[in-house]
């Protein structure tokens, strides 16, 4: 199943706003998605009927249904004939599914400084965002009265959403305003006001209330690219978790902003691991690191390059024994960035790394010689018991030496991996219609334009 969009116009807020219900001649529930395969959906029930209960796990085909392109972690309304087979888990004959929320891409969180707020987000995949930091007092043009998240899909970068925390009164008037009370699915109330605009552009700003007031989100766009992801932006909005000020907040540094992302990144799977990687090693770290602050694409964020001692080469040919290794988050400029993605590492203590570099421009990638991690915490691996090697992310993969030993090479070594997929990537775009010539043309004329280290 692959990722996609759903364009719904204004009627998104109906099935945003609306609950699960039930009848004895409708049968239907809301489950996430754990695992499909060749049309076999397994799901987690969240919100069941009389039948289901919340956590209690079900099974059925989807090979006679419509394809939604539905993923694993995707939340679906799934309607059934109200038949159950007993089995472990039970399965169910669907009549219909549609998707609620896609899973989230990367969840990005940002505040509890100064006035001791927070947003939290979850993003769909291909979509990107940058922070809006905390700045009153700086000198112009630095200074703002808000600050939060700004997003957008990657395909249409003009379409930006903000979502921020006013300091001070804010709200909106004027002639042409239609204000909608309207309640989200997250529980928050507010008021929606939409400005057609004399050019046919629109204007969308969710006015958030008690005792959330001071939270705004607004888009400016065009009518056309506004019908095409209002789905996506209402959901997105929808299920963001919003955190008024504390009484704390005095007690919080005023000489930092700290920003944690909470991500969850495309699975890699252990073929992956030895795939795509150009270099395996065991390596001992060092102890020593340096944060840097680099600036992208736009963006500005924090990375910490970490320092190797390599034991045993695995796959690949390093052209040294010391290595660094660089990993999002770090500390620097004032600011605190924290990836629950990124793994930790322990001075004298060894890891089986799974390395890669990036082979091209953009983003965060700069010029030098230093290696990332293949799906940063998933490519990294301690050894727990002998010959048994775990990784740090969420589902503790384990490796044992001896398949470590006799996978390691058995594939090509590819260090444009990751520069071709991208090539890829965008010839697939312009085929579909996803970008035009000229943003196509862009792309590979600037793929090899690198970002910079803020000194």
């Amino acid at each position: 199943m692959k990722k996609s969009f759903i364009p719904v116009c204004l009627l998104a807020f109906a099935l945003l706003f609306a609950g699960c219900a039930s009848s004895a001649s409708q049968y239907r529930f809301d489950a996430v998605i754990k695992d499909a395969t060749i049309g076999d959906v397994l799901v987690e029930v969240c919100n069941g009927d009389d039948y289901f209960r919340p956590g209690g796990q079900v099974r059925f085909s989807a090979e006679q249904l419509d394809d939604i392109r539905a993923e694993v972690g995707d939340t679906v309304r799934i309607t059934y004939t109200g038949a159950v087979r007993e089995s472990n888990p039970p399965k169910i004959t669907p009549v219909s599914w549609h998707i609620l929320k896609k899973a989230p891409a990367i969840t990005v969180e940002y505040g509890y400084a100064y006035d001791g707020i927070s947003i939290k987000s979850d993003l769909p995949a291909e979509w990107d965002y940058e922070i809006l930091p905390y700045s009153v007092g700086a000198p112009w043009p630095n200074a703002s009265n808000s600050y939060g998240i700004r997003f957008w899909p990657e395909a249409e970068p003009e379409l930006q959403v903000e979502l921020v925390y006013n300091i001070g009164p804010g709200g909106m008037c004027g002639t042409g305003v239609t204000f909608t009370d309207v309640t989200l699915a997250g529980g928050y109330t507010a008021t929606l006001a939409t400005e057609i605009r004399s050019d046919g552009d629109i204007s969308v700003n969710l006015l958030y209330k008690e005792p959330y007031e001071q939270f705004k989100a607004s888009c400016y766009t065009t009518a056309e690219l506004w019908e095409e992801y209002e789905a996506e932006i209402i959901s997105i909005l929808s299920y963001s978790q919003l955190t008024t000020p504390s009484d704390d907040a005095a007690n919080l540094p005023a000489d930092k902003i700290s920003m944690m992302v909470f991500a969850e990144y495309p699975m890699k799977t252990i073929d992956d691991l030895f795939t795509q990687s150009s270099l395996a090693v065991t390596a001992e770290y060092t102890g020593g690191y340096n944060c840097i602050r680099i600036f992208g694409d736009r963006l500005i964020g924090n990375f910490t390059d970490y320092v190797f001692e390599i034991t045993v080469a695995l796959r690949g040919a390093p052209e040294e024994k010391r290595i660094t290794v660089r990993v999002e988050g770090g500390s620097e400029g004032g600011f605190e960035e924290l990836n629950s993605s990124s793994p930790s590492f322990e001075a004298g203590k060894e890891y089986l790394l799974f390395l890669y570099r990036p082979g091209m421009g953009g983003g965060y990638n700069t010029e030098g010689d230093y290696y990332y991690i293949l799906g940063r915490n998933q490519g990294t691996f301690s050894e727990e018991k002998p010959g048994i090697y775990v990784s740090q992310d969420v589902g503790a993969t384990q490796l044992e030496w001896e398949y470590i030993l006799e996978n390691a090479n058995r594939h090509p070594i590819d260090e444009d991996y990751f520069r071709t997929e991208f090539i890829e990537n965008q010839k697939l775009n312009l085929e579909t219609g996803l970008i035009t010539q000229q943003e196509y043309d862009d792309r590979m004329q600037t793929i090899d334009r690198y970002a910079a280290i803020v000194e």
